[in-house]
């Protein structure tokens, strides 16, 4: 099966509303990780990240904080919406 077999499906047994089921957590996780990657990035002085180098380390530390920090309610996303999602009504 495919990902249009699947799109197909789900509209077919749920409706187009059916596509969108999930999208709240999904935005609540999205939008609290990276607005932490992008403020633990502009904590790091200028200083640290004045060439593309340190810039691109200091990316990539913010990036792995964010990563730390949100690894537990990625979890909880992913479960809520995965095949056994009722559980979690």
């Amino acid at each position: 099966n495919s990902f249009f077999h699947g799109v197909k499906s789900i509209v077919a047994e749920q409706g187009i509303s059916g596509v969108y089921k999930g999208l709240f957590p999904t935005i609540v996780k999205v939008s609290t990780a990276q607005a932490t990657r992008f403020g633990v990035f502009n904590f790091i002085s200028p200083e640290m990240r004045d060439t593309p180098l340190k810039a691109a380390a200091s990316g990539a530390f913010a990036g792995g904080v964010s990563v730390l920090l949100f690894q537990g309610i990625d979890v909880v996303k992913s479960r809520m919406q995965g095949l056994e999602a009722s559980k979690y009504r």
